[in-house]
């Protein structure tokens, strides 16, 4: 079967597809929200990963030094210990 797909039915369909996005904008503003766009972290990304994997190397390392540190802090926000 050949491929009749034309400019102009992309173009429509493209079209079609921005109106779509452009009302469901204008509804989503009507109700008091706004769009954000944020940055996270690229699970996938080989600088990422080393990065990561060496700050959780050092709260390990920090973590092993200061053993009690973590039960003292807590420790100190619950009632009644000391």
């Amino acid at each position: 079967m050949r491929n009749t797909t034309t400019t102009a039915s992309l173009h429509s369909t493209r079209e079609a597809s921005v109106k779509r996005r452009r009302e469901f904008a204008a509804e989503m503003r009507a109700k008091g929200y706004k769009r954000v766009v944020r940055w996270v972290p690229d699970l996938t990304n080989p600088t990422f990963v080393e990065q990561r994997q060496r700050d959780l190397q050092a709260l390990a390392e920090h973590q092993r030094a200061h053993p009690d540190e973590l039960i003292e802090l807590t420790a100190d926000d619950v009632k009644g210990w000391v």
